[in-house]
């Protein structure tokens, strides 16, 4: 039972979810579905608990929580001992404190369990029991656990979460039309009836009605920008080190670095919020007062520390202060050898978590001690490669970059579970991003996440390193997503495993999830412009243009470089303008030449170096001969070798099938675009495989299957399609569709005009 967020003193709306350790993931669907709905969850993820303060802790929790949870099955039948049997016996005691007719239990069976000689409290057995096989939960449960704990006052759940807003230009002044208002009353009659088919019965014991079953639920998005979140009394921000070390330069990373670890120590305890290290950062160099800083994050304290490295040791002070009175409530330094930083940030966290009265868990504590290597110089060239990620992002040389210093590290030591964890990640995504997709990274990143998984097999690192190598290179959707909802669970408040689940929600065509979720993960670390950028990416796929042009001025207003280009691509596919004078534009010399055909304008650039790009170009124009000799012309026939050294590389079949058409070799062409098929629709990407279909389109259109053509693009232009960031013009919308070089060959066609002057084919997809 992991806390959320720090419960109100007052009157706590708070859910708690018992279950026996067998039955711990689907009781983490569960826990994860409420928390999705804004609800407030307590679910312990300790299997082995220990020690009166924390027994303490639970049964308060117990006491306190609005409602009780208890998931029951097979395994529980089989268990006659187990912690969760207390946590039941503490629920019954309280049910009969509880005047008749108050909701309090809502009993939840994973399988198919038999209510009759269920062993079970007997007040149990006096309410509904819902069935969320597998804890998947419902729309209809979710909406009746909302209205157990609000009454008809469920605002103060959507309170909790952004309102929504429309995508492009609001509608003023129109009637609801009459099916609007039918399919309101709808709604309030499913409420009204769902509320009184899940309360307890005034008449215990009497009965039970049959268990329900319920279509997923679809939370629906959020398009408001995060607003400062209010995190609590338990809640603090660290603010930068300062490096107080003689040479600045050189020691800036490690100072940096210190400053990362404790806030991650921090995230690892569910009863404190911590914010998290980039919206933290941003405050370096700040002239704002701590009380502005407190106040604009929501948060009740503020650490403030300095960093002094000399030699083979370290000084680090932190100092803990009230911002709102300007009391300092300690301050302490660490005087120790280098070999001693973990000590140190492990003596840190817990000297916080006791000042803040957060009381760690037995689990909690082992993680927050663990000591990842005794080797400085191993410890270094990890710190080197998270600060090469911070500083250069995903790109594949920073990756590359990366995954030298990693191999380095675990070179250095072997045992350095963390340095392994980290490694699996970059290599993975290095092969799965397609930069380099050879049977030597795939062992490299195998090897790597085999390695963390016998030092640090319970860490938030090795579970992200596993979600991350299945996401990127097995492609199993919803096994990578349970590892990632274990590290969530393990660091509530890190952005980090939450932006995994909405990646995955993304593969999974589970647009309005994946956006929703985006916008959570940005409320836990708003200065983030990587989660405003991801934002637009999928915005802009789903033609939600009002939304993406918000998230791009956020991602841009927090430094975000290089958006010049996006403010135009968003212009052009969402009105389709484009501006008077390409040339002025700062963009790459490609997208220009494309522009070029669709404004009438001569650049007479310089070769961009995109070859297909511009036999595109050539070829619209009718020279075909031209074109071919672009694609032929020395340097330029790699193109074909590439699949064949990475046959799992979609994107390579997919390019090269391209470029084999414009080359009038249809056979072959349709043979690549099979392969590049096989591996995206064979896992059901539904981010990449339309990419892929379009493609396809492309190759019957250049090679004289008109119909074939037309049929995917009738089948494509209502579908959710990412840009592809080697050719950003060329997507399904009615304005590319009119301009883009690929289309050129069907354009005339009288199936085909009706696609692009239909204003419904630009419409919000979802």
């Amino acid at each position: 039972m992991s806390d959320a967020s720090a419960p109100p003193p007052a009157t706590p709306r708070a859910i708690f979810v018992s279950y026996s350790h067998d039955d711990a993931a689907a009781a983490r669907r569960i826990a994860a579905t409420l928390r999705d709905a804004g609800l407030e969850v307590w679910f312990d993820e300790n299997e082995l608990r220990s020690g009166d303060t924390w027994d303490a802790k639970i049964k308060q929790q117990i006491r306190d929580c609005a409602l009780f949870l208890p998931v029951i099955s097979q395994n529980t039948q089989r268990r006659r001992e187990g912690y969760f049997r207390l946590e039941w016996h503490l629920a019954e005691e309280r049910s009969r404190l509880i005047a008749r007719g108050t909701p309090f239990l809502v009993p939840v069976a994973v399988d198919d369990v038999a209510e009759r000689g269920a062993l079970v409290p007997e007040v149990f057995l006096s309410v509904q029991w819902t069935r969320l096989r597998g804890g998947e939960a419902t729309a209809g449960f979710v909406e009746r656990v909302k209205h157990l704990l609000f009454g008809e006052n469920v605002s103060q759940v959507a309170d909790r979460a952004p309102a929504p807003r429309a995508s492009q230009e609001p509608n003023v002044g129109r009637r609801v039309p009459a099916a609007a208002w039918i399919g309101i009353a709808a709604v309030c009659a499913i409420a009204v009836a769902s509320f009184f088919a899940l309360r307890p019965s005034p008449n215990a014991g009497a009965g039970t009605r049959p268990p329900t079953a319920e279509k997923p639920v679809t939370a629906a998005p959020s398009a408001v920008a995060p607003a400062g979140p209010r995190l609590g009394p338990k809640s603090i921000a660290v603010l930068p080190f300062e490096n107080l070390s003689e040479d600045k330069d050189a020691n800036a990373f490690f100072a940096d670095g210190m400053h990362e670890d404790l806030i991650t120590n921090l995230l690892l305890i569910r009863e404190l919020r911590c914010v998290p290290r980039t919206t933290a950062m941003s405050f370096r160099g700040t002239q704002k007062t701590l009380r502005e800083i407190a106040d604009e994050l929501g948060v009740a304290y503020v650490l403030t520390g300095t960093v002094r490295r000399a030699d083979k040791r370290m000084r680090l002070t932190g100092t803990l202060i009230n911002p709102r009175t300007d009391e300092t409530l300690w301050s302490k330094p660490y005087n120790k050898e280098l070999t001693d930083v973990f000590a140190i940030q492990a003596e840190l966290a817990q000297a916080i978590a006791g000042e803040l009265k957060a009381v760690f868990s037995p689990d909690e504590k082992k993680l927050v001690e663990h000591r990842p290597t005794a080797n400085p110089e191993a410890y270094d060239l990890l710190l080197k490669a998270r600060e090469t990620a911070h500083r250069r992002g995903a790109t594949a040389n920073s990756l590359l970059e990366q995954e030298g210093l990693l191999e380095r590290a675990v070179t250095t030591d072997p045992q350095f579970g963390l340095a392994w964890a980290r490694l699996a990640q970059v290599s993975s995504h290095l092969y799965g991003a397609t930069y380099s997709m050879t049977q030597v990274r795939l062992e490299r990143a195998r090897h790597a996440l085999t390695e963390a998984g016998k030092l640090i097999p319970d860490s938030v690192d090795y579970l992200l390193a596993r979600g991350g190598y299945i996401y990127w290179i097995e492609a199993d959707f919803l096994k990578a997503a349970d590892s990632f909802r274990r590290a969530a669970e393990l660091s509530p408040g890190s952005p980090e495993p939450r932006f995994g689940i909405t990646s995955l929600q993304r593969r999974q065509g589970r647009w309005q999830q994946c956006l929703q979720g985006l916008y959570e993960v940005e409320r836990l670390d708003p200065a983030n412009p990587q989660y405003a950028q991801a934002i637009f990416e999928v915005a802009l796929a789903g033609r939600r243009y009002g939304e993406a042009g918000d998230a791009l001025r956020r991602a841009e207003k927090l430094g975000r470089e290089g958006q010049e280009f996006n403010h135009l691509l968003l212009a052009f596919l969402a009105r389709g303008k484009v501006p008077e004078n390409v040339a002025s534009v700062r963009a790459g010399a490609n997208f220009k030449r494309e522009l070029e055909l669709m404004c009438g304008q001569p650049l007479n650039l310089t070769r961009s170096g995109s070859a297909t790009q511009e036999a595109f170009v050539l070829a619209a124009k009718g020279d075909i001969a031209g074109a071919r000799a672009l694609l032929e012309a020395p340097g330029a026939v790699d193109y074909r070798m590439k699949p064949e050294r990475e046959p799992g590389n979609g994107a390579a079949w997919a390019n090269s099938a391209v470029r084999e058409a414009l080359l009038g070799n249809r056979e072959e062409a349709l043979r690549r675009m099979k392969r590049s098929l096989e591996k995206t629709e064979s896992i059901g990407d539904a981010w990449t495989a339309p990419l892929m279909r379009m493609n396809l389109m492309t190759v019957m259109a250049w090679t004289g299957d008109q119909e074939g053509s037309l049929q995917e693009c009738t089948r494509l232009v209502n579908t959710p399609m990412p840009r592809t960031y080697n050719d950003p013009w060329m997507r399904m919308n009615i304005y590319a569709m009119r301009h883009h070089p690929a289309f050129a060959p069907l354009r005339g066609d009288p199936r085909f005009e009706p696609l692009v002057n239909d204003p419904k084919n630009n419409a919000p997809l979802f």
